[in-house]
């Protein structure tokens, strides 16, 4: 997860072209859990939420400065707002681009169908939709970016497709297989009813880059998705967690900037998705300097 976010919303937000050209394979409804001290939020109805109720935002149409550039996986809605409202340039980036890094700084990539269980070792059992050919595509955008050591951000289905890319695995269901694995129901819920997010807090592991740029042990995040991290490959660490212990966001100490959150920051306008826009935006950069003298 709906606007590319992990969960069931699927070919319906891809706009024109992506819908038309990518199948969806569906399966049956997934469960849907929850607490009944949950707090909804509306999603994608031009409204920022908390910070502005009833303020309509204006869209922003993609921009190209020429020189230091994010790379946004093909849903622009929101992700792009972001990279604006933080200072930055992008490009959307589709499987019809022959070299859809060429020229980028940084690679942003968002939220959206399932990623096919096959891609960890496991048939689908409670997978709703899936897109193979998404999963092929923005893999390859993170061999891209991992050779070319570019700052990678990824969301909600992004930080999964990136665990899973590096060897980890995903719970299918949190509803049926984190009660399974602990013996207990999950004490929080993780994904909304229907188009809305909920929200739970997290903890942040201390020493880590993301508690460094957040400066806080505790914050309050937006979340909806039915999947999530079972177990992590041995280059990634976990940056944070829930209050029942699912992992919320990882990190590779290793890299130049590799951050994968499973909450949707670029639907909030707070401190703490501020931060991590410029920190990602920082990390760009860097790349883009060298990039920019040589064009001089």
């Amino acid at each position: 997860m709906f606007l590319l976010a992990c969960g069931n919303r699927g070919a319906e937000w891809m706009p024109g072209r992506f819908s038309r050209g990518w199948p969806i394979h569906e399966r049956g409804e997934f469960q849907i859990f929850g607490s009944p001290r949950t707090t909804y939020l509306p999603r994608n109805t031009g409204t920022r939420w908390p910070q502005f109720p009833g303020r309509r935002m204006p869209r922003v149409e993609p921009k190209d400065s020429g020189c230091s550039l994010i790379a946004i996986s093909l849903e622009p809605k929101d992700y792009s707002d972001w990279v604006s409202r933080g200072g930055g340039s992008f490009r959307i980036v589709t499987p019809e681009d022959q070299h859809p890094l060429d020229g980028v700084s940084g690679l942003l990539l968002t939220g959206g169908q399932d990623v096919s269980p096959d891609r960890y070792g496991e048939p689908n059992r409670y997978c709703v939709r899936v897109n193979p050919e998404r999963d092929d595509f923005e893999i390859g955008l993170l061999r891209t970016a991992f050779r070319q050591d570019l700052p990678v951000l990824a969301i909600c289905r992004g930080m999964q497709l990136l665990v899973v890319a590096l060897g980890g695995t995903l719970y299918q269901d949190l509803g049926r297989e984190l009660l399974k694995d602990r013996k207990a129901s999950p004490t929080i819920g993780h994904r909304g009813s229907g188009h809305t997010d909920t929200t739970h807090e997290i903890k942040i592991q201390s020493g880590t880059r993301l508690a460094g740029l957040i400066g806080q042990e505790t914050i309050l995040v937006n979340s909806h998705h039915h999947q999530g991290i079972r177990s992590l490959a041995n280059n990634l660490l976990i940056a944070a967690r829930s209050l029942d212990g699912l992992i919320e966001a990882v990190e590779s100490p290793a890299r130049r900037f590799v951050l994968g959150l499973q909450w949707h920051p670029e639907r909030w306008q707070d401190n703490s998705s501020a931060r991590i826009m410029k920190a990602f935006l920082a990390a760009c950069s860097e790349v883009a300097a060298p990039q920019c003298a040589d064009s001089l």
